[in-house]
């Protein structure tokens, strides 16, 4: 569990109206809630803890650390590396000095080491204890959007380029300081496969395309969509996980199955249900975590066969989730919560073929909370 004074509260710095020389008026962001408090209880509050910001967070790919970015009151950002065993905090490095032109803070878990964005143009390397930058790439390009994993070494990315028309998106070899490869698609940057084929979107069609030879287009159920988001590949790469509004802004769950092309609705959503956000993340080839954040309810996690559309289980939970994180290797999923003290939550996923399958998620139940077996 985090040290005594070390909080990560994941709501946003709260907007405060003064009335008088003695009371405030408080309103969380994303809450219905007005507080009134007195001025001096507020500044005794402000100087007793300092407020962290959790901005992104990976699971190792052996499921034994939780990388997390904060930021704490405009100070420089930190990465933090959390054991999962112990729950305790393994190693700290301040990396990000000026933050103000950073478009996101950018974290992906790979083989050996730990890979994260330091400048607009720039990652770096590190290996697993911090201690020192591996390699670097330097002068990509601003990079924007997600950077996705592709392999367990590799990594994709779009860069945004005046200079020329259309998207970049770049893969970079982790083992090697050189780009592996580079690919203009004229679209939305979807995803990418370890074969380095770019998924782009663009007026209602999906497109595969390796280099600048384009492998197949198909037509989304809807020519209405918004930029696909939760974007993910199972294991396989047949199945593809992408989430997107339509015109009566009704969230959607879909999966593409590459090998026979066919998009289909897996998870429909209704208007009553006000789903606003949603993440994916495979735990299996085909099983599929859906975190979704109701405006009714609170967060819950839904565990689906995208082959056969089934539900298999759900998990309501007691916040919304801001972060989904997942090592499919060894079935773990780390939530980060929106008004959990402790913040983080790890779960161990058990699928129907797991009953001989020996995890070493056994134990690691200190995380920054419980660990829960979804059956």
């Amino acid at each position: 569990m985090p040290s005594e004074g070390y909080a990560i509260p994941s709501r946003e710095p709260e907007l405060a109206f003064v009335l008088n020389q003695n009371s405030v008026l408080t309103v969380a962001f994303g809450e219905r809630t007005i507080e009134m408090l007195q001025l001096d209880e507020l500044t005794k509050e402000s100087a007793r803890v300092s407020i962290t910001t959790v901005r992104n967070f990976a699971l190792s790919l052996n499921g034994d650390t939780l990388y997390v970015v904060t930021t704490t009151d405009g100070s420089p950002s930190a990465l933090v590396a959390w054991d999962i065993s112990s729950g305790l905090v393994k190693a700290e490095i301040t990396v990000f000095y000026d933050t103000v032109w950073l478009n996101g803070y950018h974290l992906v878990a790979v083989r050996e080491d730990v890979l994260f964005q330091t400048r607009d143009d720039v990652l770096e390397l590190w290996n697993f204890e911090l201690s020192e930058c591996i390699r670097s790439w330097t002068d990509l390009g601003c990079i924007t959007g997600d950077i996705i994993p592709i392999s367990e070494e590799r990594v994709a990315f779009k860069v945004q380029s005046a200079s020329e028309k259309g998207t970049k998106v770049v893969i970079v070899d982790t083992t090697r300081e050189s780009i592996a490869s580079t690919t203009t698609i004229h679209g939305d940057f979807v995803g990418c496969n370890s074969k380095c084929h770019v998924m782009s979107a663009a007026r209602g069609t999906l497109q595969m395309q390796s280099g600048d030879k384009v492998l197949w287009n198909i037509s989304l159920p809807s020519k209405s969509f918004d930029f696909p988001r939760c974007n993910t590949f199972s294991p396989t790469e047949q199945y593809f996980v992408f989430a997107a509004e339509d015109v009566s802004d009704t969230l959607h769950v879909y999966v593409l199955d590459v090998i026979s092309g066919t998009v289909r609705t897996f998870q429909p959503h209704t208007n009553d249900f006000l789903v606003f956000n949603v993440d994916c993340k495979f735990v299996g080839d085909e099983e599929c975590i859906t975190c979704l954040n109701s405006r009714i309810k609170c967060g819950f996690l839904q565990l689906f066969n995208v082959k056969s559309g089934d539900l298999l289980s759900e998990i309501a939970l007691e916040s919304h989730v801001y972060s989904l994180a997942a090592c499919c290797r060894e079935r773990l999923i780390a939530i980060d919560l929106e008004d959990s003290k402790m913040n983080f939550k790890v779960l161990q996923v058990k699928l129907p073929g797991d009953k001989d399958r020996r995890t070493r998620a056994k134990g690691q139940v200190l995380l920054l909370g419980n660990k829960v077996t979804i059956q």
